[in-house]
């Protein structure tokens, strides 16, 4: 058998990408969920933070804010492509 990384076999390569993607609908939907409510409370924080006055806590509170949209986004945007990889490969297993 090929090998791919050090570890890994093809085969073992495609049962571990199987057994990520073969999730609930439900359970992928959930993680998406929580990526935009991290991307929302993120930008409510920096909403919030700009209307502190002008110091070096309003900056870190704002920075605090982007870290947590963007963590928020890059999530949701994970969650959904892993969502649409998931439909895509049970909508080709089944014909």
């Amino acid at each position: 058998m090929k090998q791919i990384g050090p570890l890994l076999t093809k085969q073992a390569w495609r049962k571990r990408v199987k057994r990520y993607l073969y999730v609930s609908q439900l359970e992928l939907f959930k993680h998406f969920r929580n990526g935009l409510i991290y991307f929302s409370v993120g930008g409510i924080i920096v909403y919030l933070a700009s209307s502190m006055p002008a110091s070096l806590r309003q900056e870190l509170v704002i920075l605090f804010g982007l870290l947590l949209c963007g963590f928020g986004f890059a999530y949701a945007m994970l969650s959904y492509t892993r969502i649409v990889l998931s439909r895509m490969l049970i909508f080709f297993k089944q014909k």
